[in-house]
């Protein structure tokens, strides 16, 4: 992660800040978990070699012949030779698959972590009253409510525990027509993160306060994209 590599000074000190590097980790943790694995690459990677093929083919100085271009999928290659300057390229999937290990082995990253119940609570949503969210967090030594009001900078709010591993907090009164976006961040013990959803604050939950037109709580498992 480079936490403490002084060559490396603006991630170095960013990560010292434990907050930006318990996020980092996070979502690093996430990226991890949706995308490292031969399944998900290996379409894309055929495609994107289907794609530059004829491209490769047509380069006069490229550092090696088509027959270890298709080999690097899978296999590392050996480039060079001849006065030329090489080294070994690794296959992709041979860097995912050790990418994978050593992160595995990672104490940062396979660290004890919340977990957030897939279903976030909220009260009933109208003009100039609070609206109450509600989570179920385990392994959760607190949480906070982060919220936006009309895409203006997140604040957050420090959710109570009320029992039961739930945790509540009030979004302040908003007019009508106001647009809500908001999600959950569980901390535990150890300090590690654990959002919901996973990608805030790329992704985020989100409403808009209209006039009441019923009085039953509502219960939110899909979240909408911030960045539309």
């Amino acid at each position: 992660y480079k936490i403490t590599d002084q060559s490396r000074p603006l991630i170095s000190k960013l990560l010292s800040v434990q907050d930006f590097r318990e996020r980092y980790i996070s979502h690093y943790r996430t990226m991890f978990e949706e995308t490292f694995n031969s399944n998900y690459w290996l379409p894309r990677i055929n495609l994107y070699q289907k794609l530059i093929l004829p491209s490769v083919q047509a380069d006069t100085k490229k550092l090696y012949g088509i027959d270890l271009f298709s080999q690097n999928i899978n296999a590392n290659v050996q480039t060079g030779g001849a006065g030329m300057p090489g080294g070994t390229i690794p296959g992709v999937l041979t860097l995912i698959t050790n990418r994978t290990a050593y992160l595995l082995a990672d104490t940062l990253f396979t660290q004890t972590r919340a977990t957030i119940d897939g279903n976030i609570s909220i009260s009933e949503i109208k003009p100039m009253t609070p609206i109450l969210v509600t989570v179920k967090a385990t392994n959760a030594a607190s949480t906070k409510l982060w919220y936006s009001i009309n895409d203006k900078s997140f604040s957050y709010l420090q959710m109570n525990g009320v029992g039961n591993n739930n945790f509540t907090a009030s979004i302040p009164t908003q007019k009508e027509g106001t647009v809500v976006k908001y999600y959950i961040e569980a901390i535990s013990s150890n300090g590690s993160r654990e959002y919901s959803p996973k990608q805030a604050e790329h992704n985020t939950f989100s409403f808009v306060i209209k006039s009441a037109t019923a009085t039953s709580p509502v219960v939110i498992n899909e979240f909408l994209a911030s960045n539309i």
